[in-house]
C-alpha cells in the first residue's frame, strides 16, 4: 500500500514538474542591455546601449524616446524616433537620439522600444518590446526667480509645440530685449553655452531674433509688463466704448430681418440652413467671430490685406511670423479668441474660438511642414466647431448695421495705441502689437456682451463659418 501511494506522488510530482516548466514566460526575441542614464542637459544628446537578437529574423526595430516636463506653465514635449537594422542572432550597440527642451522643472523620459515589419508604420502596428522611464530634475536658478514671478504669453497656438514651447527660450527673448548677450544668458540660466549658441541659430532661422550690429535683438514684439498693464486699461476702454455700441446697433437685427424677407431675398426660417441666412438667426458667431474678427480684426491689424495669421504654416507649427508677440505678466494680460482664415478661389473659411481649442498633432508634424507636405490635425473631440454656411448676399446688410459709429472708435483706440507704443520705447507699431491688442479687446468685448444679455453664447464657442460655395476643410 504504501509502495503504491509512493509511485502515485512520484507521477504527480513529474506532472507538476512538467506543467511548472511549461507555464514558464518563452525567452525573450531580442534582448536589451544596460541603457545607462541620460546626461543632465539641455539640447540633443544619445543614448548608447545593446541589443541581441535571439532569433533567426531579421528585426526592425525603432527606438522611441519621449520626453515632457510636469509642473511648469510651459510644457514642452519632444518625441525623437530612430531606426536600427538588427541581424538575425546579432547583438548590436545602438544610439537613439534623445532632444531635452531648455525647461525648468521635473523631465519624464520614457524610452521604448518597439519591433516593427516596416519602419514606415504606426507604432500602434508594431510589438512593443521595452519600456524604461527616467526623470531628472531642472532647477530654477535664484537669477531666473525674478522673471518667472510675471508669467511670459504668446499668441494662440504659437509655444504649443516646437519653438518658444518652453520656458528658456521665452526668457531668451525677454532677455534680448533688454540688451542681454548671449554669455550673459547663458550664465543667468545656468545653461551650456553651446546650447545658448544652437538656440540662438534656430531662433535666427526661424526669423524670431536677427544680429543688429554682431548682437542678438528680437525680431518679434516683446510686451513687458508696463506696456502690458496699460495696454489692458486701454483695451478696457475699448472694449466699453464697442460693447455700448453693438448693444444699440443689434437692436434692430429683428426689424432687418423681417425688412430683408419682405423684399423676398431671404425667408427667415431658422430651419433653412442651405439659404446662408443662419447666422442671423445665431448673432453670437456672426458678431463674435465674423464681425469682431473678419471685419473689424483685419482693419484694424493688417488694414486691406486679409488678416491670415497662419498663412503658410498651420496650427500645429504655428510659425505666424510678423504676427507673433511676447507679452511680460500672465493671461490677464493677453485674449484667448482664436482666429485661423484660409483664402482660396472658392471664397474664406474663417475657423473662430471664443477660446482657444485643444488641437491634435500627428507626430512628426513639423517635418511634413518642412517637406511642404499637409499636415494631420484635428480638434480634439470637445472642441470640434459648429458649422454655418453663409451667404453674404445675406449678411451684409446685418454687418453694416453693426458698424454704425464703430469706425469713429476704432480710429480713435488706433490712435491712442500708437502713442502708447512710442511712450514705452517701442519705434514701430508692429502687426504683432496690434493683434496682441486686438485679441485682448475683442475678448473684452465679447465677455461683457454676454455679460450685459445683449449675446447669448452658443454651443462650446467654436465655430467654422464658410461661404455658400466653399468647400469644408
Amino acid at each position: 500500500m504504501l509502495s503504491k501511494l509512493a509511485t502515485i506522488l512520484t507521477v504527480l510530482l513529474v506532472i507538476g514538474t512538467v506543467i511548472g516548466v511549461s507555464a514558464q514566460e518563452p525567452e525573450p526575441e531580442v534582448i536589451v542591455g544596460e541603457t545607462g542614464f541620460p546626461k543632465n542637459a539641455w539640447g540633443k544628446q544619445n543614448l548608447s546601449f545593446e541589443v541581441t537578437n535571439q532569433t533567426d529574423w531579421l528585426k526592425f526595430l525603432v527606438v522611441e524616446t519621449d520626453v515632457k516636463f510636469e509642473g511648469s506653465y510651459a510644457t514642452p514635449h519632444r518625441v525623437t524616433r530612430t531606426n536600427f537594422i538588427l541581424e538575425p542572432f546579432a547583438k548590436l550597440t545602438v544610439d537613439p537620439e534623445l532632444e531635452i527642451p531648455g525647461n525648468y522643472g521635473q523631465m519624464v523620459l520614457w524610452l521604448r522600444i518597439y519591433d516593427v515589419v516596416d519602419t514606415l508604420d504606426d507604432m500602434s502596428l508594431g510589438v512593443q518590446l521595452f519600456e524604461q522611464p527616467f526623470r531628472i530634475k531642472f532647477r530654477t536658478p535664484e537669477a531666473v526667480l525674478p522673471y518667472f514671478e510675471k508669467r511670459l504669453s504668446l499668441p494662440p497656438m504659437v509655444g504649443e509645440h516646437g519653438m518658444l514651447d518652453n520656458e528658456f527660450e521665452r526668457l531668451m527673448l525677454l532677455m534680448l530685449s533688454e540688451g542681454k548677450t548671449l554669455d550673459e544668458i547663458a550664465q543667468i540660466c545656468d545653461a551650456d553655452s553651446g546650447f545658448v549658441q544652437e538656440v540662438s541659430k534656430d531662433m535666427a532661422g526661424g526669423r524670431l531674433i536677427r544680429k543688429v550690429d554682431g548682437v542678438f535683438q528680437p525680431v518679434v514684439s516683446v510686451i513687458t509688463s508696463d506696456y502690458a498693464a496699460d495696454g489692458r486699461e486701454l483695451a478696457d476702454k475699448a472694449s466699453d466704448q464697442l460693447a455700448a455700441l453693438l448693444t444699440d446697433n443689434l437692436s434692430g437685427r429683428r426689424r432687418l430681418m423681417d425688412s430683408l424677407a419682405q423684399a423676398g431675398v431671404f425667408s427667415n426660417d431658422s430651419a433653412n440652413f442651405v439659404e446662408g441666412g443662419s447666422l442671423l438667426f445665431r448673432p453670437y458667431p456672426l458678431v463674435v467671430g465674423y464681425y469682431l474678427w473678419r471685419t473689424l480684426g483685419q482693419v484694424f491689424i493688417t488694414g486691406r490685406k486679409p488678416l491670415s495669421i497662419f498663412e503658410r504654416t498651420d496650427p500645429c507649427n504655428a510659425k505666424i511670423g510678423k504676427f507673433t508677440y511676447l507679452v511680460q505678466g500672465g493671461d490677464y494680460y493677453v485674449g484667448h479668441h482664436y482666429y485661423f482664415s484660409t483664402e482660396s478661389r472658392n471664397g474664406s473659411i474663417v475657423h473662430f474660438g471664443d477660446m482657444i481649442p485643444e488641437i491634435e498633432c500627428r507626430t512628426g508634424f513639423e517635418k511634413k511642414l518642412q517637406a511642404r507636405q499637409n499636415v494631420d490635425w484635428n480638434y480634439g473631440s470637445y472642441w470640434t466647431p459648429e458649422v454655418f454656411v453663409y451667404d453674404t448676399t445675406l449678411i451684409n446688410p446685418m454687418l453694416h448695421m453693426l458698424d454704425k459709429g464703430v469706425e469713429k472708435v476704432v480710429r480713435s483706440i488706433a490712435a491712442e495705441l500708437r502713442q502708447l507704443n512710442s511712450d514705452h520705447g517701442h519705434k514701430n507699431m508692429t502687426i504683432g502689437i496690434r493683434y496682441w491688442f486686438w485679441n485682448l479687446t475683442a475678448t473684452l468685448t465679447a465677455t461683457k456682451l454676454v455679460k450685459s444679455g445683449t449675446l447669448v453664447r452658443f454651443g462650446n464657442g467654436q465655430y467654422r463659418l464658410m461661404g455658400k460655395h466653399e468647400r469644408q476643410r
